[in-house]
């Protein structure tokens, strides 16, 4: 499921039509057939993955967990999406649109939260906080609000003790993206005691035991800045920057190079704006469009001068043939 994600993630920002055809699809098809072949149906007549091992491996053999549940929807709905575009829709199961509405999210309606799975919430709860990001799913949801969102961090954070960078990591980015930025903070400035000198190198945990020069923990680290702070998402539709915010003591946050249709965009983020910039563009790079929460129209960026906005809200990056109803306004 990662992979196809993965695969969908790179067509988002590359727009690549040929390489979605030749070298994405394969995959995609693949991925979603597996998927579906792996879905029962219960006595009830609900859709069910069963015997599967869930985010958090100690759980065992589980059925329905929230996170493999979460990358199947994914997977089925981008291969769906991809046969269309790519005009190969004879080639789609007619079951993956129904399986991938029909697979579900273990919900506690008491507690108002996520299960990681059928059989209960008493593990690290990292695939369900991860179902806000990377996937990008709660949005979707029935039961999916601002409040179920922070009650799956609360309560899952609160109970894990375990200072393994790999979970901190997902719990900052999804605080970043409900604008909690003290809570995220605390967490950045702990997550900081599991690198050590004299190359800071990282580490499993904050002792030097477990995988040494543990990349894993960096990776995650880095995405707490692109990703968190930065705000940045893809989608089908835009290049996204989310509520961008700088970190704690610093005064901005560059991101240079972030390649998106054919262009390479650099984004400077203070407290107040963030501005975006073109880098370089490919000779097939199509003009691209920015456009903010408060406007009502797309403006092109320019390689040759910056385009600012607050902060708060979103700002979108699109392609004209991506942009919506909005009108496009050029101005210099």
């Amino acid at each position: 499921g990662d992979v196809s994600l993965a695969f969908w993630r790179y067509w988002q920002a590359s727009g690549g039509m040929q390489w979605l055809h030749e070298v994405a699809w394969p995959v995609l098809r693949g991925v979603a057939a597996y998927f579906a072949s792996e879905v029962a149906t219960t006595s009830v007549g609900s859709l069910a993955i069963r015997d599967v091992i869930d985010v958090d491996e100690s759980s065992g053999y589980v059925d329905n967990s929230a996170y493999t549940n979460a990358v199947a929807k994914l997977a089925l709905r981008h291969a769906v999406k991809a046969a269309s575009l790519i005009h190969r829709a004879e080639d789609v199961d007619a079951n993956w649109t129904r399986i991938a509405q029909g697979l579900p999210i273990p919900f506690s309606h008491e507690k108002q939260l996520r299960l990681e799975h059928e059989n209960g919430s008493d593990g690290t709860g990292l695939g369900v906080i991860m179902l806000q990001y990377p996937l990008g799913l709660p949005q979707e949801l029935a039961e999916s609000n601002h409040h179920v969102r922070r009650n799956d961090l609360i309560y899952y954070a609160s109970r894990q003790t375990s200072t393994n960078a790999m979970y901190w990591w997902a719990v900052t980015v999804a605080w970043l993206s409900l604008g909690e930025t003290s809570l995220a903070a605390e967490i950045v400035a702990r997550m900081m005691q599991n690198i050590h000198g004299p190359f800071y190198t990282w580490t499993e945990g904050i002792d030097p035991g477990g995988c040494s020069n543990f990349i894993t923990g960096a990776g995650g680290y880095l995405q707490i800045f692109w990703a968190g702070y930065g705000g940045v998402r893809l989608t089908d539709e835009a290049l996204l920057f989310h509520m961008p915010r700088v970190p704690r003591d610093a005064s901005s946050l560059t991101l240079r190079g972030l390649s998106y249709r054919g262009s390479r965009l650099t984004a400077r983020i203070t407290h107040e704006t963030i501005s975006l910039q073109i880098q370089s563009a490919s000779s097939q790079a199509p003009t691209l469009f920015v456009t903010h929460t408060e406007m009502t129209s797309w403006v092109p960026l320019s390689p040759v001068f910056e385009r600012s906005f607050p902060v708060e809200g979103t700002v979108q990056v699109a392609t004209e043939a991506q942009m919506g109803v909005k009108d496009v306004l050029i101005k210099p």
